[in-house]
């Protein structure tokens, strides 16, 4: 028995439109739609026949799941099932409730600021006020309910939002969550890959990698230097639309030249794999350094970039994800925490 994970995009689409994903920067757009019901049952049920795998069943991709009006169903079709359920949400909803109605394993916020003039920018179109107050809500039906859902608050690191890290970072042990640092990423993976094979680049690309602490090529190059033997987006996850149809990973987001196939339910589990493992674009991706990227050794040395280039720019303080949020400088963040909860 194995872990696998399966990220079912329930919905096509996502109310934000940030630089970093390709659901703001891609210049072709998927087609979009909600996942109906009944079909997502048919995926689990067919899940469920394979024997060997443990499942854990991520309700979102490129999309944004609370959109969706029938996400408490969803839910509880999971948890009937006894499997790990876990939401990624931005939390621009005024349906939050939704969310935690029928309480899943894990809800995750994605989040990169604390102040609206910053939070806009990478969060383009959210509101950020929106967002505490809905985080708010959350933390308070978690309490009053008395639900075992695990909360994470996943902030993206960029250069200049380290002070709204730290607030993030103290609301979160406030509220009994835990919180997930990143440094921030680019996507689609077939951009990513396209650029450091081909050079050429977007505007869009130019004007995005610019805000982040670590550009996508060093990251690339830390990948290329873990090298691993296979890629885990292959061999222990799948990435199903809305439609049904399985995009060749959870990385990427162009469907018409990356879908595998147009039904996951009427194709069959090896010949899914075995068309993972057939696509060119996995020896381009593997070329790039796209699987390396998410070993742990490529992480530390992206996290030791970072804080070379934090010292260069000689910054108030210094973020190392590996190591701590803040190791050196005049913010003691064991004083903001304490500040905030007395």
């Amino acid at each position: 028995m194995k872990p696998w994970t399966f990220s079912i995009d329930i919905v096509g689409t996502c109310n934000l439109k940030c630089p970093s994903c390709p659901v703001g920067n891609a210049n072709q757009k998927n087609p979009t739609g909600v996942m109906s019901f009944d079909m997502f049952v048919s995926i689990l049920d067919k899940i469920a026949a394979q024997k060997d795998i443990i499942p854990k069943i991520d309700l979102y991709n490129w999309g944004e799941p609370s959109l969706h009006k029938q996400l408490p169903e969803f839910i509880e079709e999971i948890n009937r099932r006894g499997w790990f359920s876990n939401i990624s949400s931005n939390l621009n909803t005024s349906s939050i409730d939704r969310l935690i109605e029928v309480p899943p394993t894990k809800i995750r916020l994605s989040v990169s600021g604390y102040d609206q003039a910053r939070y806009g920018i990478t969060h383009e179109k959210g509101n950020i006020d929106q967002v505490k107050s809905n985080w708010h809500r959350l933390v308070h039906l978690k309490k009053k309910r008395k639900l075992n859902t695990t909360l994470e608050v996943a902030f993206h690191v960029y250069k200049n939002n380290k002070t709204d890290l730290l607030q993030w970072a103290a609301l979160a042990l406030q509220s009994g969550a835990v919180f997930s640092p990143v440094w921030s990423i680019y996507q689609p993976l077939e951009e990513l890959v396209e650029v450091a094979i081909n050079g050429s680049a977007s505007e869009k690309f130019h004007s995005t990698t610019q805000m982040m602490e670590v550009g996508p090529l060093e990251q690339l190059a830390a990948g290329r230097d873990a090298s691993p033997n296979d890629c885990r987006l292959r061999y222990k996850q799948t990435a199903i639309n809305w439609d049904g149809s399985v995009s060749l990973c959870c990385g990427i987001y162009d469907y018409k030249q990356y879908t595998i196939s147009n039904s996951f339910l009427d194709t069959d589990w090896d010949e899914l794999q075995r068309r993972k493992y057939q696509h060119s674009f996995c020896e381009k991706c593997f070329k790039a350094g796209g699987p390396g990227t998410i070993e742990s050794s490529a992480q530390s040395k992206i996290n030791e970039i970072a804080i070379q280039k934090q010292i260069e720019r000689n910054t108030e303080f210094i973020v190392s994800i590996d190591k701590g949020i803040n190791i050196t400088g005049n913010v003691d963040l064991n004083k903001i925490f304490f500040q905030t909860l007395s």
